[in-house]
């Protein structure tokens, strides 16, 4: 969840609050003013995130954290800002948080703020846990003047939790915390001076208009509770209380100038409350309610205010806080395609969709999913379309293909440009055998060829009206593509499963015998292939899923498995015995015999949509919700047999 927000215009400050399964390890892979929030707490990649189970396979490797694990977001003008959050994570972008890049923090602290003077110098603030048992936490304070191209540490003078910082210049700046902490600069944080301006209290927000006029927020610790609100004129040397006149808990606090301001608050019936007065705190009104806790509020002037929350709540008002309009309907991270090349290289798709459409973007790692940066595919023309299949053949070569648009990299994804704009293409699958030779595949039964990089590209008649969702090819010659077309005569779907010998010059019909809707296909030789199946009930629930394979080139399929209650959704094969194929309900089926015998592997996350190994033990996966994980071990326990669903051999199985 999103703790605190600052969007700092000039001559302003502000600050507020803030197990897998066996086999994977994984990761949890930014305008206006909305749409730049919503992105942040989207698309943020962070090394130091990462949650490995001792009985799993599978490690959690994400470009970017799950929201929970940031606390805080600061943005310095319209395009460049910082997040921070728990083990230490700064992460930082130059482009309104279309793309994140991790910044060295130095310490493993839960962190909090942060906050910018300017464009340069800043300062975040948390607590580090205790080195050993019986050992108190430590308050931690960083700074940068460099944009957080190196942090810092400054001396605290205190061992209670920092919840909040506020600077109003590169000079001076407050810090909040615990049991009523309150600490002073006037030197850029070389030296703290504490003060104490109300004890009793846990002081969760700051914000200072001027180095003079300013208010901290909290609760009270001691008695009956409530809420604390404080208000100086004189820096922070004395401080005078003013009355919110409701049980509601202060979280965070803004102010645009001496007058007007807003509180980000907790209340009882665990919704999120925003406050407002127009007199510099002497009235408070409640003017906002939210089924979500709201954690953090930044006034962007006198008029426009931007509040944020659990569950990515997004808030916005243009009226000083009298109204307030949801900003995050609609916004969501969707995980589209995977690509991997070696144990080194690996390439993630995803479509990122806010105010006013969808954004294309692949996270890429070169070393092994400990880093991965992010880039856009295409600009900002209208004519980018959406990109639905990547696909990379060594570090370097990489196509994507989707609405309209066919594109390729040559540097590992770095950039990108369209070879083929076709306003009549709408592809849904690519699959190259080597840096000249690929296809696309997409709606409408279009098959797409190319021989020379994607230079030029040659339409192919799959002689079916049908949507194909997948292609593989073995080589340049043999490949198979699968799909569905819609039988308006029995209103229901068809399977298309299309084989070719002459590079697709001519396909011929093949029947997996799978039923249900096929999901995807994979071979590895001339002879062997895979298809996956999902089954559905008439009201479209997932009830099971098919693996069937041929090891004569399609002349004869045969059922290797049957699943009963989670549908199938891709399939992998590294070589003629390794083979992998995700599954619903973060599960991944398998095999290391060809397909004889499968075992399934949990994974931990949520359904698994695609997998890619570039090895026998090497490999990536995509789940939900934005999830990708990676193993080193092929998914298989480190000991032991399977010991969550029995292995079966060719036969089907209720």
């Amino acid at each position: 969840m999103l703790r605190a927000l600052r969007l700092k215009p000039a001559q302003r400050a502000t600050a507020g609050v803030g197990e897998m399964g066996r086999g994977w390890t994984g990761s949890r892979t930014g305008l206006a003013l909305g749409a730049a929030l919503a992105a942040a707490v989207l698309l943020l990649p962070a090394a130091a995130f990462a949650s490995i189970s001792a009985e799993s396979g599978w490690t959690w490797q994400t470009p970017r954290p799950h929201v929970d694990a940031l606390r805080a977001v600061a943005l310095s003008g319209a395009t460049v800002g910082w997040a921070a959050g728990d083990a230490g994570t700064i992460v930082h972008t130059g482009d309104g948080g279309l793309t994140w890049t991790p910044q060295v923090s130095g310490t493993t602290a839960s962190l909090s703020g942060p906050d910018f003077a300017d464009a340069e110098h800043g300062w975040a603030v948390g607590t580090a846990a205790p080195q050993q048992s019986g050992e108190a936490t430590t308050s931690v304070i960083l700074a940068t003047a460099d944009g957080g191209a190196v942090w810092r540490q400054q001396r605290s003078r205190t061992t209670r939790d920092l919840l909040a910082v506020c600077f109003t210049s590169v000079k001076r700046g407050w810090a909040v915390g615990e049991l009523g902490t309150l600490l002073v600069t006037g030197d850029g944080g070389a030296t703290w001076r504490p003060r104490r301006p109300a004890p009793g209290t846990t002081l969760t927000g700051v914000s200072f208009v001027d180095s003079r006029r300013g208010w901290v927020v909290g609760h009270r610790t001691s008695g009956a509770g409530g809420s604390v609100v404080l208000a100086t004129a004189d820096g922070g040397a004395t401080w005078r209380r003013q009355r919110m006149g409701t049980v509601d808990l202060p979280l965070a606090v803004s102010f645009s100038d001496r007058r007007h301001g807003i509180i980000a608050a907790w209340s009882p019936e665990r919704t999120g409350a925003l406050w407002v007065t127009t007199d510099g705190g002497a009235h408070w009104e409640r003017r906002g309610d939210a089924a979500e806790t709201v954690l953090a509020v930044d006034c962007a002037g006198a008029r426009d205010a931007l509040a944020v929350g659990a569950g990515g709540l997004i808030v916005s008002s243009a009226d000083g806080g009298l109204t307030w309009t949801r900003r995050d309907g609609g916004t969501s991270t969707v995980n589209f395609d995977l690509s991997a090349t070696d144990r080194q290289h690996a390439w993630v798709l995803r479509n990122f969709t806010n105010a006013p459409g969808w954004v294309s973007l692949v996270s890429s790692t070169g070393d092994g999913g400990a880093t991965w940066q992010t880039r856009r595919i295409h600009g900002d023309e209208e004519d980018a379309g959406l990109v639905y299949a990547i696909d990379f053949v060594d570090a370097e070569h990489g196509w994507a293909v989707g609405l309209w648009n066919i594109s390729v990299t040559r540097d590992g994804g770095q950039t990108w440009s369209v070879q083929r704009r076709d306003y009549q293409l709408t592809a849904r699958a690519v699959d190259f055998v080597d840096a000249t030779h690929g296809w696309v595949v997409g709606e409408s039964g279009a098959v797409l060829a190319t021989t020379d990089g994607g230079q030029t590209w040659q339409r192919q008649s799959a002689g079916v009206n049908a949507w194909l969702s997948s292609v593989s090819f073995a080589d340049t010659r043999h490949g198979w593509v699968s799909g569905t077309v819609y039988d308006y005569q029995h209103q229901r779907l068809v399977n298309v499963l299309l084989a070719t010998s002459d590079g697709g010059a001519t396909w011929t019909p093949q029947d997996a015998g799978t039923g249900g809707q096929l999901t995807a296909v994979h071979c590895t030789d001339a002879r062997r292939c895979w298809a996956v199946a999902t089954l559905t009930a008439e009201d479209g629930t997932v009830t099971g899923g098919v693996i069937a394979a041929t090891a004569d080139g399609g002349l004869t399929w045969q059922t290797q498995y049957v699943a009963t209650g989670f549908g199938l959704w891709d399939v992998e094969f590294s070589d003629a015995g390794h083979g992998w194929v995700a599954a619903s309900g973060g599960l991944v089926l398998a095999t290391a015999d060809g397909g004889v015998a499968w075992g399934v592997q949990r994974t931990g996350a949520g359904d698994v949509s695609n997998v890619a190994f570039v090895d026998a033990t090497h490999g990536w996966l995509l789940a939900s919700p934005d999830s990708v994980l990676a193993t080193t071990s092929g998914g298989w326990p480190p000991l032991g047999p399977l010991d969550f669903v029995p292995r079966w051999t060719a036969q089907a199985a209720d």
